[in-house]
């Protein structure tokens, strides 16, 4: 069978201690599993198996060392709409055009990778922040899943996901997720938060509570003076029959039944001013408030890893699936944390927001394999597809990645990575790096083009393009001939939908996000 080939061209044929009838009998293609484990806001240099110096992701890492590391893989935006659409679909983000939240759906002449998978017999399952419009189930995360369950930013309805896998261990299953425990505000369950404590507190807002309060007293203030932006979160007559809603008392199942009540399509507005007054919180001009709020954000990656992927690797064992199980894990972006002068992430490129890890252990491995080429979000699933037997879509960019660690042949090496949103475009080597912003690139000017030397400037400190011209004359049309090469799959235009103000409208375009 192919599956059982490969395991033996991959391990037997490396010397492994494995029989070719064990790996045959471990593997049948007619009982593999799929799981996949991308994990919000997760940038490379804050796990433990890339060579972080906090024990951040202790399952992950005993799980690398029975799978293949990929040290350079590479988002293609730097936040989660555009790029997680672009992981399901293995196709870049110019061509599907999921930028904006509210706005963008995915064409359904793109199958994604749950239809694909439910296509070929598998049984599927996505677990997530199912509300949050950044991963809205219409937008095009909800197709060819099975079953779709919420898992929360604090990480309840983690346990759902172990049972579902116990509960439909009998047939193939594909399961996929986004957990955005990582995600600002970086609230730490409590039992992790004291883990990595360095730095001091300063004004950060420290939970949910503090944080309510402080937005609960900004939207009383805005109902009380009339202000449109507050006054119309509600219906008018919910505000005239609830008064005792807006007495000034907060309570957190006040707050909540308040945010219930707020219009559907105006509930961005409640996101946007939770990021915005977290973040404003951080004092990114002292190095001690800095550290700690890195703390908090290594205690979140670690609360990830104890909660949500030692769980399901457990389970795969304790039902003795795990040499049966394809299992990925990776971020579906990366974070700044003040690198740049950003806090958080969005429509930039630098290594912070798109260099991400990636772990893929295949059915029977079980010795680690390191890789430095430079690889892609999009190349997750046609490796999915290639292990699995099932032949790619025509219209997918990326390749697989078993050559890569088969070491057959140089057919998924890349000289350069890529990546774009509506605002800016990147190219990337071994060596070089070049940012554009989309519009300069279109009328021919160059006056913000940033170029980065990575082997002697791994901070991206220095623009280089006037240093080397030769570099950036050929990175630019090598960008230009990616995006020119790019088709569009989309089959319609889509525009805000109603009620979204012009201010959110520009803040949305700005950023990605509310």
């Amino acid at each position: 069978m192919y599956l059982a080939a490969l395991i033996f061209l991959i391990f037997f044929a490396k010397g492994e201690s494995f029989s070719a009838e064990t790996l045959a009998s471990g593997v049948d293609k007619d009982s593999f599993n799929v799981v996949l484990i991308t994990i919000n806001v997760l940038r490379a240099d804050h796990v433990s198996c890339y060579g972080y110096g906090r024990k951040t992701t202790p399952a992950i890492d005993e799980l690398a060392e029975k799978a293949s590391v990929f040290k350079n893989a590479f988002a293609q935006a730097g936040y989660t709409f555009p790029n997680m659409i672009s992981i399901l679909t293995s196709v870049y983000p110019d061509s599907h055009k999921v930028y904006l939240a509210f706005k963008d759906k995915l064409s359904a002449n793109v199958k994604t990778l749950p239809e694909l998978m439910s296509i070929f017999g598998y049984q599927t399952a996505w677990f997530a922040v199912l509300e949050d419009p950044h991963l809205a189930l219409d937008a095009g995360f909800g197709r060819g899943f099975d079953s779709k369950k919420v898992v929360d930013m604090q990480l309840n309805g983690k346990e759902a996901i172990p049972e579902w896998i116990e509960k439909n261990k009998e047939k193939p299953f594909f399961v996929a997720m986004n957990i955005r425990h990582t995600h600002v505000p970086y609230f730490p369950l409590d039992k992790y938060r004291q883990t990595f404590k360095s730095g001091e507190k300063g004004p950060l807002i420290e939970n949910y509570q503090e944080l309510e309060r402080k937005v609960y007293a900004i939207i009383l203030k805005g109902i009380e003076e009339s202000d449109p932006e507050f006054t119309g979160l509600f219906e008018r007559s919910f505000i005239e029959k609830n008064k005792d809603m807006f007495d000034g008392s907060y309570n957190p199942e006040k707050f909540s039944l308040m945010e219930d009540q707020i219009i559907l399509d105006q509930r961005h507005k409640l996101g946007s001013l939770m990021m915005k007054n977290y973040n404003e919180s951080v004092n990114t001009s002292s190095k001690e408030n800095l550290d700690y709020f890195i703390s908090l954000y290594d205690a979140c990656i670690l609360a990830t890893d104890q909660e949500i992927v030692r769980p399901v690797v457990d389970v795969l064992k304790r039902e003795k699936l795990f040499d049966k199980t394809l299992i990925i894990i990776t971020g579906d972006h990366g974070e700044a944390h003040g690198e740049h002068g950003v806090l958080g992430h969005g429509t930039q490129f630098y290594e912070q927001q798109i260099h991400v890890p990636l772990v893929v252990k295949l059915p029977g491995q079980s010795t680690k394999k390191e890789f430095e080429d430079m690889v892609q979000s999009i190349d997750i699933m046609p490796t999915i597809l290639d292990v699995a037997g099932v032949q790619n879509p025509y219209y997918i960019h990326g390749k697989s990645l078993m050559p890569i660690i088969v070491g057959k042949d140089d057919s998924a090496r890349r000289e350069y990575v890529y990546g774009e949103n509506y605002e800016r475009c990147y190219i990337r080597s071994r060596q070089w790096k070049l940012i554009i912003e989309r519009k300069e690139l279109q009328e021919g000017s160059s006056l913000s083009d940033m170029l980065f030397h990575l082997t002697d400037d791994p901070d991206e400190l220095n623009n280089a393009k006037e240093q080397f011209p030769l570099v950036h004359k050929e990175l630019r049309a090598k960008l230009k001939q990616h995006l020119d090469s790019l088709p569009d799959f989309t089959d319609k235009k889509y525009q805000f939908a109603p009620n979204i103000d012009s201010t959110t409208q520009e803040r949305i375009k700005k950023t990605g996000y509310w």
